[in-house]
């Protein structure tokens, strides 16, 4: 029976189902932990990672003891200083310990970073949404979000200019609220002003392809093979589009004003949208 006052506001919520065997009837474990408190439920989460199959046993509640007792504060290092670490456990084990007291706040922080994303995009999609103005965002192969979008004209120069972004990505995953933006990068957008590749051959067997409208990483693969086969038979019929001259876009000294408008355009056409 709890104790009074033993219910702190972070106890798992009510509708959360109770702890159950995750092994399949005859299975054997390869660690069986006993006690549902942070140590306990760490070591299984880590291990699982491992692959080792985990059994947590807790007679009561998860976190029911003192990890759930806690005041809610996350305090880092060890009661004493490395300096007394060093002294009192000598030079090898005393920097492995100063070492590892530096780095709890940072494993508290990633273990919640790391389960934040675990449940974004569990297929590995890559997903896009249907917007003029468009967000598109999929996970790396190391399990990391990344999301991107329309940019300015200008080049960036300091990290607000993807604050557009960092709110969509609030508005699509609310849960990722203080979780730090690791990398920022930006790139161009080939453009055409019939909104297709072109191909250029200003010298024979001199190739050139241009504008592939923000579709480059297919685009590009496949015209790869196309292209060697044009250049190992000459055949231009291997070609998809047909080779043109290389000309001048009109009025492309108005670019940035122009864009600039159709963007401003777009975004007015999908807030009324929503």
């Amino acid at each position: 029976m709890p104790l009074p006052f033993s219910d702190p506001i972070w106890q798992k919520p009510p509708a959360a189902p109770a702890f159950r065997s995750l092994l399949p009837g005859g299975q054997c474990a390869d660690v069986v932990i006993v006690g549902g408190g942070i140590l306990g439920l760490s070591t299984a989460l880590h291990a699982a990672r491992f692959g080792l199959a985990v059994q947590v046993l807790e007679a009561g509640e998860i976190g029911q003891g003192a990890s759930g007792l806690n005041g809610g504060q996350l305090i880092p290092g060890l009661k004493y200083d490395p300096e007394w670490l060093l002294e009192h456990f000598g030079l090898e084990r005393g920097e492995i310990l100063v070492n590892f007291a530096a780095s709890t706040a940072d494993a508290v922080f990633e273990l919640i970073r790391d389960e934040k994303a675990a449940g974004i995009l569990q297929e590995g999609q890559a997903v896009s949404d249907s917007r003029r103005m468009l967000v598109y965002y999929r996970k790396s192969a190391d399990g990391r979000l990344v999301l991107g979008g329309r940019g300015r004209m200008a080049l960036p120069t300091s990290e607000s200019d993807w604050a557009h972004l960092e709110r969509a990505l609030l508005r699509l995953y609310p849960a990722l609220s203080g979780v730090a933006i690791e990398k920022r990068w930006f790139g161009r957008v080939a453009m055409t002003s019939d909104h297709l590749p072109h191909i250029h051959e200003p010298e024979q067997g001199l190739m050139a392809v241009v504008g592939c409208q923000g579709r480059g990483v297919g685009l590009m693969t496949a015209l790869g093979e196309r292209i060697a086969g044009y250049l190992a038979s000459g055949d231009a019929r291997q070609l998809p589009f047909p080779v043109s001259q290389i000309r001048p876009i009109p009025f492309h000294v108005f670019r940035q004003v122009g864009v600039a408008a159709t963007i401003a355009w777009y975004r007015m056409l999908d807030a009324f949208e929503r």
